[in-house]
């Protein structure tokens, strides 16, 4: 039990604010152990539920990721990416106003840890963002999110989100919440893929950063070695199904060659190359990995270095024939 004030006096600014400082003290044990926050209060007039502000913080501080202690540096960074994509709608969508609609529609399948937040901020240079990522919050999990209206989508619209697995979050696969996009070709789906084993430890750190993992209770190699083909999971296939529904996709770009894969892209899209910018990067303390502990990994993630590899051989593959 947490004491914020005893007086009626209390004011629920303080009580707001010292909330939300026990939140950031617990433990990654604690928070998944919490399934019930029960906040009593009297009810009095210094904080009755009919004070809007106090309703309005509250709700706002549930709409962050509890998980997530950002700096103010990458906030305001966060801040000035949307603003800037905000301030790129008109400039994408007036060229359109007098011109029919193509045939196409684009969804973005943004795997975790593979350049996808970078990928979205460049992608406000072509198209109209439309988010489809849930939130991650106890009351949004909550909340049956409903799918998009892909009828409703423009040519200069694309709509980007997380499906499939993402850290511990499973949201529905792209085929099951949108079956349309399967066979239906007007429908281009892009994603980018990366070396299964960086992919992991990138992952790792971020989970760290993110709170979502302590270092002390597991160790990288422990990571890794628990790692289950998470590519195989994100495109919901399996070695007797993967080709074919990795062909679904109209573009998957290589991590590796980041640059490369957005300037053949916008090749195929006939839009303007533009200089990518790295968002999102996790930042790595030093680790040395053993032959044994990499072979292991290699073994237990076969299916993820059989995609990985077809992935790369489509990609020089579509290329090398349209040159």
């Amino acid at each position: 039990m947490e004491n914020f004030g005893s007086s009626y006096k209390t004011s629920s600014k303080f009580m707001v604010d010292s909330f939300w400082q026990w939140l950031l003290t617990l433990g990654v044990a604690e928070k998944k152990q919490t399934e019930i926050i029960q906040i009593k209060m009297d009810n009095g007039p210094e904080n009755s539920e009919v004070r809007t502000q106090l309703l309005n913080r509250m709700g706002g501080y549930w709409s962050l990721p509890m998980l997530s202690k950002t700096t103010k540096l990458e906030m305001l960074e966060r801040l000035q990416i949307k603003v800037l994509t905000s301030l790129r709608v008109p400039k994408i969508w007036l060229p359109h106003f007098k011109k029919e609609s193509s045939f196409y529609r684009y969804i973005f399948h943004h795997i975790g840890k593979c350049g996808g937040t970078s990928a979205v901020e460049l992608f406000s240079n072509w198209f109209i963002i439309i988010s489809d990522y849930p939130e991650r919050n106890m009351l949004a999990q909550l909340k049956n999110t409903k799918p998009k209206n892909l009828e409703k989508l423009s040519d200069y619209h694309i709509l980007c989100g997380h499906y499939g697995n993402f850290a511990e979050y499973i949201y529905p696969t792209l085929f099951q919440r949108y079956p349309c996009c399967l066979e239906d070709d007007r429908y281009r789906v892009i994603s980018f893929v990366r070396d299964p084993l960086k992919l992991q430890i990138s992952g790792y750190f971020y989970g760290i950063k993110n709170k979502m993992i302590v270092s002390s209770e597991k160790s990288l190699e422990q990571h890794l070695l628990n790692c289950d083909n998470f590519l195989a999971h994100s495109f919901a296939c399996d070695e007797s199904n993967y080709q074919e529904i990795l062909d679904r996709y109209f573009f998957i770009g290589i991590f590796e060659n980041y640059q490369q894969s957005f300037d053949r892209l916008a090749t195929l899209l006939e839009k303007p190359k533009v200089q990518l910018k790295k968002r999102n990067v996790s930042k790595h303390t030093p680790y040395n990995l053993t032959d044994q502990v990499i072979g292991e990994f290699k073994e237990k993630n076969q299916l993820d270095y059989q995609i990985y590899n077809y992935c790369k051989k489509v990609y020089e593959e579509k290329f090398n024939d349209a040159n």
